[in-house]
């Protein structure tokens, strides 16, 4: 199957807690795909679930309260939290929505080109080229 009925199955297998992001990236591929419509409409459905029909104001406030009751006052910056979340989210998809309707290519994700996989008994050994400096290893976590 490709991206686009992975990602419709991948949606409607979420029932009541759908994903915004998960929409942002359907809309990417039917963009891809050709289907310019499908994607605005996947678009406007990731700024609908991310944004919860409320301002930014408004939805930050109720993650102030939600981790004050949570995690205990001031733990965690709810407008940080917010702007690195469903606030990313609803900006890039609003983004791509604005650019279509201004009649501009929008910024989608780049086509994943498929690999072969490594068997399990291959093991991948790093070369000289490899950054010393990985996600699962970055440098504040290195032994010096």
């Amino acid at each position: 199957p490709g991206a686009i009925s992975l990602l419709e199955r991948s949606v409607a297998s979420q029932g009541k807690a759908p994903s915004a992001v998960k929409y942002d990236h359907l809309g990417d591929a039917r963009w891809r795909a050709g289907d310019h419509d499908g994607a605005r409409q996947a678009w406007l459905e990731a700024v609908r679930i991310a944004e919860g029909g409320l301002t930014r104001e408004q939805t930050i406030e109720l993650l102030r309260a939600m981790f004050r009751k949570q995690f205990g006052l001031g733990a965690i910056d709810a407008a940080r939290y917010y702007n690195a979340h469903d606030g990313q989210v609803a900006a890039r998809a609003r983004g791509k929505i604005e650019a279509v309707t201004k009649g501009v290519e929008p910024e989608v994700a780049a086509w994943m080109q498929s690999s072969p996989a490594v068997p399990a008994s291959t093991s991948v050994k790093p070369s000289a080229a490899t950054p010393a400096s990985t996600p699962t290893n970055p440098p504040e976590l290195r032994k010096q």
